[in-house]
């Protein structure tokens, strides 16, 4: 058997065991979300966080952390964003830096959510519409391994993604970040029954628009945007080929 044969086998292996890791981690980031809007609805929590405008808690008796290998706790915290109208969500995977495998286990994700202390359950959709892409952009982090983890932290080191251009396309073009945004666009595209690659354009006009406010020039700015949809499209291709593309 030729080795063009053999490579062209375990890289559909590999694209298949991608496919079945990514419909689980699709349903567990679906039920990771439910368990958090669920949490911040109870009466104690609520009391508590409305008194104080912060709260900070473990996520108990979630049973699908226990599927997930490198993934021990899902810890929220709560803060007051001090106007009802303003919400923000998001989501982090923390692990220790060149991790053995052993140390992966003990991996957390932190969910951070930022309403008024008082909130009304009416911006409870939008918590979980920001959580969508974002816990489900983290949790494909906690599927990979370590080294592609560390390629981009080796690269950007720090959260300033934006202190250079090739700060910023270090960041969104490194695989480990590649593979996340596009699971997390899906997630979102299938969640707003939208195509995914109206949700990859709109979300790249926010990426153009941290750019331009980052005081970078506007034609170079043009070039990274290029270059970031294409790679991106590409992967999509290949991660979702049934994809609807335009």
């Amino acid at each position: 058997m030729s080795s063009e044969i053999l490579l062209r086998r375990s890289i559909q292996r590999l694209l298949y065991e991608e496919i079945i890791r990514g419909r689980k981690l699709d349903k567990y980031s679906t039920v990771l979300r439910r368990h958090v809007i669920n949490a911040i609805k109870d009466e104690e929590i609520r009391s508590h966080f409305s008194q104080t405008g912060k709260a900070q808690f473990k996520l108990q008796d979630v049973p699908e952390l226990d599927d997930i290998e490198y993934l021990r706790d899902v810890i929220v915290n709560l803060e007051d964003s001090g106007n009802p109208n303003r919400v923000a969500a998001h989501a982090s995977y923390e692990f220790d830096l060149d991790a053995s495998p052993k140390q992966r286990t003990t991996s957390d994700l932190i969910v951070t959510i930022r309403v008024d202390k008082n909130f009304e359950d009416r911006v409870l959709g939008i918590v979980h519409e920001e959580l969508s892409d974002s816990v489900r952009h983290e949790l494909e982090h906690s599927s990979q391994d370590t080294e592609e983890l560390m390629d981009c932290q080796r690269q950007v080191p720090d959260a300033n993604i934006w202190d250079t251009l090739g700060k910023a396309r270090s960041y969104y073009l490194c695989p480990a970040e590649k593979k996340a945004h596009i699971v997390g666009f899906m997630k979102r595209a299938k969640q707003k029954k939208k195509m995914v690659v109206d949700v990859l354009d709109n979300e790249l006009l926010a990426i153009y628009q941290m750019g331009l406010d980052n005081g970078h020039d506007e034609k170079e700015i043009d070039l990274l945007m290029a270059d970031i949809r294409s790679e991106y499209r590409e992967y999509l291709k290949t991660r979702y080929p049934k994809a609807e593309m335009n």
